[in-house]
């Protein structure tokens, strides 16, 4: 359950990295992703492995039962992600069911229990059995793992996002990276046009290459040169739809990203206007795109993102009298309110959570006695504390802990990016 010091804000550097929330502090972000130890035996769905995930871009999240944020938010919204890319060959969407609570309450550790209640609540994504709750302690935004975090990796197995996953911007933020690398991938997997006839196989292979200008241009010049016969033209245009459907795509995701971090999609949005020269909506999107340069959203968020950072870096100086605190308090609530729809705004906000300037975003983080996780939103993992978290050893579960808790197991090695650590 999610962490209580929701994106703690040290000093922002001058230059975010592109995948990172401005504030937040993941010890993964731009990095291999750590090696996934996992339970061989499922919760429920096909097995997660390095065969199953190389190559892919991976949407994942940290899940304990009975955790509100999980219960209420998060698990609800993967469901719904599920859905919408399970036929996608080349991304992947699941869940890694932890316990780190066990030793309080050992029923959060009984996989029976677990999969009773995913029946229950009708989820039916692939969920994963952490290993001895040893891999959500390799997770950490702001030195603290719990639950429920997301994480994004790319097809290279590199971790492009990662951040609590409760509210609305955030999770906002996490799902556009995840559809916009995602999007990227249906022209690099098997997700390819069907077959066509022979005139068409080379806008085709064009395709399979990525060079969607190429593909258009050979397929336009069927559709309007004499000669060819309906069924020829017919593949052409199909050719040309699915490169236009396959362009809106991409559009619609980075306008998404635009409103919430205007800098990273304008660099993104460029690649793309170049990628899809020529097709359909291309032209109307790099007028958009123009447009963003020009706007007072980026200008706004430039500013804003900057004022943050004097404001962060004035309230940590030493030496600051009261007088001075409220002053920079007062600036960070100003940003807040005019940045609420981006991520600065966001940052901002957590900024004065940290400083008690306003209630947390999840209220409360211990649990009820009532044999279950409690109703706060996150919680923190009990094993997690500055570097500890990294550190944190298996150990039996205790009590009337199911079977994936008290089984013996020995980890399997593995060498590839996306690594799967499972139990033999």
């Amino acid at each position: 359950m999610r962490i209580a010091a929701f994106l703690l804000l040290a000093l922002l550097p001058a230059a975010l990295p592109a995948c990172m929330h401005p504030g937040s502090k993941s010890n993964v972000i731009d990095e291999e992703c750590p090696e996934l130890q996992l339970e061989e035996e499922m919760v429920q769905g096909d097995p997660i492995t390095d065969e199953s995930l190389e190559g892919k871009v991976v949407l994942f999240i940290f899940y304990q039962r009975d955790c509100d944020g999980c219960e209420r938010i998060a698990m609800p919204r993967i469901q719904k992600l599920y859905e919408e890319y399970k036929a996608h060959p080349c991304a992947k969407v699941f869940v890694i069911n932890t316990a780190f609570d066990k030793d309080i309450y050992p029923n959060l550790a009984d996989v029976e229990e677990t999969r009773k209640h995913l029946l229950r609540m009708d989820w039916t994504m692939p969920v994963a059995r952490d290993l001895d709750e040893q891999t959500n302690a390799l997770f950490t935004v702001d030195d603290e793992s719990g639950t429920p975090q997301a994480v994004v990796v790319n097809e290279k197995g590199v971790v492009c996002a990662h951040d609590w996953y409760t509210e609305d911007k955030e999770m906002d933020a996490v799902d556009a990276r995840f559809r916009t690398l995602a999007a990227g991938m249906n022209c690099h997997c098997e997700r390819m046009p069907r077959e066509v006839c022979d005139s068409c196989t080379r806008s085709r292979d064009y395709i399979k290459e990525g060079d969607y200008e190429r593909a258009w241009d050979e397929a336009n010049t069927i559709c309007q040169s004499y000669g060819y016969t309906d069924k020829e033209k017919a593949d052409a245009a199909y050719l040309q739809k699915w490169i236009e459907d396959t362009a809106s795509e991409h559009f619609e995701n980075l306008e998404r990203e635009f409103e919430v971090d205007p800098e990273t999609a304008i660099t993104r949005a460029e690649e793309t206007v170049s990628r899809y020269k020529g097709v359909t909506g291309a032209k109307d999107f790099a007028a958009k795109v123009e447009n963003w340069r020009k706007s007072d959203a980026l200008q706004n968020f430039r500013k804003d993102r900057a004022d943050l950072e004097k404001a962060t870096a004035d309230l940590g100086r030493a030496g600051v009298t009261e007088t001075g605190r409220k002053a920079v308090v007062d600036r960070l609530r100003s940003i807040a309110d005019r940045a609420a729809t981006n991520r600065v705004g966001q940052a901002a906000r957590k900024q004065l959570e940290k400083v008690g300037a306003i209630e947390k975003a999840d209220k409360g983080s211990e649990v009820k006695a009532t044999g279950k996780g409690g109703s706060s939103l996150g919680r923190r993992s009990s094993s997690a504390s500055g570097d500890s978290a990294i550190k944190s050893k298996s150990r039996p579960a205790t009590g009337n802990a199911g079977p994936a808790a008290t089984r013996e197991t020995k980890p399997a090695t593995s060498n590839l990016n996306r690594k799967v650590r499972q139990a033999r």
